[in-house]
């Protein structure tokens, strides 16, 4: 199965593009495959929605990468 990834964090943009990833495998699993700390790293989107990192990835999703903002 393929999902895209669509990195907006300039020192992670060489992971743009089309991944294969093995069915029901959660976002956080594939994400920490590449080396993305979870809820460090990035902030992910999936498909729209910020993603809580336990969604089964499905064909065609779409995972955008932003920078994580701290704030108060």
């Amino acid at each position: 199965m393929v999902v895209k990834i669509i990195s907006n964090i300039p020192y992670l943009q060489q992971l743009n593009g089309e991944h294969r990833v093995v069915e029901k495998t959660t976002v956080k699993a594939f994400l920490e495959s590449l080396g993305i700390k979870w809820d460090e790293d990035a902030l992910v989107v999936l498909n729209g929605k910020i993603s809580t990192g336990q969604e089964k990835l499905k064909e065609n999703d779409r995972i955008q990468l932003l920078i994580p903002l701290a704030g108060g």
